[in-house]
């Protein structure tokens, strides 16, 4: 199985897992597809072994089992700084369970909140309330029997609050099937990168875009730049017309402009020839060097396909 088509199966899992988790209180169906999707993830780049570790450590405690295995893939979560200072705090829970030493979680936990940028709507990896949270956490304290299941919200986009989607576009179009929240989105596009790999970010409500070549400094470039570049990668639009929608170009004349510059800026970027850059002709044309990857919001590319079958 190649690397899309593991990355869509795991988000798939996920989504099904909590959707199972949360709604149908069915842990057990759950766990499995929690496991089931930790085996594919660890294969794949930062955030996904991350993501999984965290979802399946809450599973196995709220089955009461496993402990040891717990506090490891809490700890793996907490390497993610993107999901905030929940697996920090969850695992002290478990630390304290297990007889392990508490006052090194608790200060890890503390510096995890003293360093991290947090805005205030934001929930990092809560997929549920405030409250929820914090009788969850009494109940991994405790060790007590008590059905957590049924509580919460669903869906990926909730797992950090009310966020926008974002999405991640490369050579594959099936790497924008995906949709998750920009900090998880910048994640993967820095687990993306490559000594000879663009990777840029369009930004939300028409600000300059940013991009860099290799391990370069970022440097920003025109909206409309990256947009084309995100949408020619996604390869969805079927001729200019569909194109020039997308874009917002006022006219044809406009839209090759916008490839012109965009050839013309990709090749002066990466330091390949401008004939190589796009493919030629007056069609929609195709990205062929250099390797690039994108992340954006998830409304300038349209609905995605639907998730792959899992059986």
């Amino acid at each position: 199985m190649d690397l899309e088509a593991r990355r869509e199966r795991v988000d798939a899992k996920l989504c099904r897992a909590t959707d199972q988790k949360m709604l149908k209180g069915s842990s057990l169906s759950a766990l499995e597809l929690l496991r089931q999707a930790r085996q594919e993830a660890v294969e794949l780049g930062s955030p996904w072994p991350e993501l999984t570790a965290y979802r399946l450590a809450h599973l196995l405690l709220r089955e009461g089992k496993e402990l040891n295995e717990a506090e490891a893939l809490f700890r793996e979560a907490a390497s993610l700084e993107a999901l905030g200072p929940l697996p920090c705090i969850y695992r002290i829970a478990v630390c304290h369970r297990l007889g392990l030493d508490v006052e090194r979680a608790l200060r890890e936990a503390h510096e995890a909140l003293r360093l991290r940028p947090w805005r205030t709507n934001y929930r990092g990896a809560g997929i549920q309330s405030p409250a929820h949270n914090l009788l969850e956490l009494a109940v991994y304290f405790t060790g007590a029997t008590y059905s957590l299941e049924g509580l919460g919200s669903s869906g990926w986009e909730d797992l950090f609050g009310q966020t926008e989607s974002w999405a991640l576009v490369g050579p594959d179009p099936r790497t924008a099937t995906v949709r998750y929240p920009r900090e998880l989105a910048l994640v993967e596009l820095q687990s993306r990168g490559g000594p000879e790999v663009v990777r840029f970010e369009v930004r939300p409500s028409g600000r300059d875009g940013r991009w860099c070549f290799g391990e370069g400094d970022w440097t920003s470039v025109p909206h409309k730049v990256t947009l084309l570049l995100a949408l020619l990668l996604q390869g969805r639009c079927q001729d200019n017309r569909e194109l020039e929608q997308r874009l917002e170009a006022a006219s044809p004349e406009a839209l090759r402009t916008l490839k012109t510059e965009l050839r013309r800026q990709l090749s002066r970027l990466a330091g390949v020839d401008p004939g190589r850059v796009l493919t030629p002709g007056r069609g929609v044309p195709r990205v062929l060097a250099p390797t690039a990857y994108g992340a954006l919001p998830a409304r300038f590319l349209g609905t995605p396909p639907a998730n792959p079958d899992l059986t």
